[in-house]
């Protein structure tokens, strides 16, 4: 089954938050963007880019607590732990780091949302 829409969700949670990404994510979407995005999933991505913030990618004091190995790499580190060093709700589909970090006593201030494929439209 599919599941929810995801659009409507993201803006319902999103609607009045100050949004913030930081550079290496940014970069990594883009890259994904470029290789499989449609012209529809391009002209969204571009007004969603639009309303955020780009920050360099900082390493929390909690986020070194984590061994790099399994689920845990440098770039979810980099990632979670900007988030963490800005005190923000970090919006992701990486349940597995979220349940990894948690079980060794790190948890994060997350919104875990469904992953969906780009389609190409």
């Amino acid at each position: 089954l599919a599941g929810p829409r995801l659009l409507p969700l993201l803006q319902r949670f999103l609607t009045g938050k100050d949004l913030f990404v930081c550079e290496e994510a940014k970069e990594q979407f883009e890259r994904v963007l470029s290789i499989a995005a449609g012209p529809s999933e391009r002209a969204r991505a571009s007004e969603l880019l639009a309303k955020v913030q780009v920050v360099p990618g900082e390493f929390s004091e909690r986020v070194h607590r984590l061994p790099e190995i399994g689920k845990v790499k440098r770039f979810q580190k980099l990632v979670f732990g900007t988030g963490d060093v800005l005190r923000a709700v970090t919006l992701t589909t990486n349940a597995a780091f979220v349940r990894v970090a948690r079980a060794n006593g790190v948890p994060f201030d997350v919104y875990v949302h469904p992953c969906r494929w780009l389609t190409g439209m």
